[in-house]
Formats: C-alpha cells, structure tokens, sequence
C-alpha cells in the first residue's frame, strides 16, 4: 500500500482495548478493513505518522493521540 493513497484512517478498539479494528479509506473511495489486528495502537500510529497531513486531519488524529484525553 502507499500511504499517499490513504485518505482517511479510523480504528475502532475492541476487547478492552486489546486488538482492534482498522479502516483505511483509499483515494478512490475504496477502503481495506482490517479486523481483529493485535497491537493496532502501535500499528495505527505508524500509519498515521506516514500519512500526509490531510489525511491525518480528515482522519481527527492530529495531535489527537487516539482521542486519548491529555
């Protein structure tokens, strides 16, 4: 995949936070979920920190921290 494409990530925790949902919204509207990923924290802010900005700002995780209150 090329992080250029992706224009919108969202994850969805489940099992107490444990694994958790991915979706990846592509450029041309298509999206690839991936399901029941262990460790999705770690892989989300990896995706994130390699999408360009306005991805990062459609997908609310510019200094969000994963919605993570401060």
């Amino acid at each position: 995949m090329i992080y250029g494409e992706i224009t919108k990530a969202v994850i969805v925790p489940r099992g107490w936070g444990a694994w958790g949902d991915m979706v990846l919204t592509l450029r041309d509207g298509s999206r690839l979920e991936l399901r029941a990923l262990p460790r999705f924290r770690e892989l989300y802010d990896y995706i994130e920190a390699k999408l360009p900005l306005a991805a990062r700002q459609a997908s609310g995780a510019l200094g969000s921290n994963l919605g993570q209150k401060a």
